[in-house]
């Protein structure tokens, strides 16, 4: 990973200064590169105490607590250390907080790379791939438990109980089911959003070409955050859902609550979808295997049954990419799928081996 490049592009962002583009790079370097997580979370505590003396003798003493064990000597941990005179003598501007934060991440790396099998590293880092067709079951460290959906990838710390907070990053869709422990917060990081929780139980959808990021909640409560907008922070109750919608590709819904660059901001109550007399919770339900859509257009739904069957599927016409259906998928294989839908709109399909087109 490049970590000069990491060190540039949250700095710019801390400082208002980062472009719509560099903003894109720095999510996808944070949800690629689990590690990454740490260094950014060194760059917050620093930036959100605004550089006063205090504050930043803290932050290095907890750092110098925590990594002690790396270091030649106490003089070299020392060289590191703050001079109260240096403060005194000097406003801070962005250069001289990046020159900090620049010190400060150099050497958290330096003790990252001379770690051994005693402390945790990013080698240490396992991840997790359900790849399409595939759904996983998995318990953390922590005993927290994740239902992993197909095409999504988790990665987290092996030695997670041995953090201040518990961390993993998360592409695609998981259903969590997080072991409480009111002193040991537990982060989610996807590309576009960031959720903190205690101990609960909900779902989160994040693909990375999806037009929504959503995550529902079940059971206890959920701190979430907009990644390209910390300041705006979102508290979900049981039975509510959050959404982050891209208008470029979905049209402005009426009820969206809140407007930032990255779409609109969505938060509603779940709402029970039945298909033949049964009620399905959409945003769960793939956990029981059931692969449940409302009022979903064709190209949605042929998203999902490529995640679901593991198949490529090209939709040809407009027109019918735009037919609705409301409906559940258990036992079936993806013709029986596509048969049962062929029933409600009429349209055609040709299977050839794993690559489906439908006109």
């Amino acid at each position: 990973m490049p970590e000069n490049r990491l060190i540039e592009l949250l700095t710019r962002k801390m400082a208002g200064e980062a472009s719509d583009s560099e903003l894109h790079e720095l999510d996808e370097m944070l949800s690629e590169h689990p590690d990454a997580i740490d260094t950014e979370e060194i760059f917050t505590q620093i930036w959100n105490a605004k550089v006063q003396e205090e504050d930043v003798n803290y932050f290095y003493k907890k750092h110098k607590k925590k990594y002690q064990d790396q270091f030649e000597s106490t003089e070299s941990l020392e060289a590191f250390a703050p001079r109260e005179s240096w403060f005194k003598k000097h406003r801070f501007t962005s250069a001289a907080i990046f020159s900090l934060l620049t010190l400060t991440c150099s050497a958290y790396y330096i003790f990252s790379s001379t770690q051994k099998t005693t402390t945790a590293t990013v080698s240490e880092y396992t991840h997790i791939v359900a790849g399409k067709g595939i759904r996983k079951a998995i318990t953390l460290p922590d005993g927290t438990k994740v239902w992993l959906n197909g095409d999504s990838k988790l990665s987290y710390n092996a030695k997670m109980n041995e953090e201040d907070t518990r961390r993993v990053s998360l592409t695609g869709e998981a259903f969590f089911d997080v072991a409480h422990d009111k002193e040991h917060p537990f982060i989610i990081r996807t590309a576009k959003v960031s959720i903190k929780v205690l101990g609960t139980a909900f779902n989160v959808s994040a693909y990375p070409n999806d037009k929504k990021c959503e995550t529902t909640l079940l059971r206890g409560s959920i701190e979430l955050t907009v990644n390209d907008d910390s300041k705006q922070k979102f508290l979900l109750k049981p039975a509510e859902k959050f959404a982050l919608i891209n208008e470029e590709r979905e049209k402005t819904p009426k009820n969206g609550i809140h407007q930032n660059e990255g779409g609109t901001l969505v938060i509603e109550h779940v709402t029970l979808v039945k298909v033949a007399n049964k009620e399905y919770v959409a945003e769960t339900s793939w956990t029981d295997n059931t692969l449940i859509f409302d009022n979903e257009s064709l190209e949605d739904i042929a998203t999902k049954l490529e995640r679901w069957y593991n198949v490529k599927i090209t939709i040809s016409g407009q027109s019918i990419g735009k037919y609705r259906f409301t409906g559940a998928f258990e036992n079936e294989t993806v013709e029986q799928a596509l048969s049962a839908l062929q029933i409600i709109k009429s349209f055609n399909f040709k299977i050839n081996e794993n690559d489906i087109t439908i006109y």
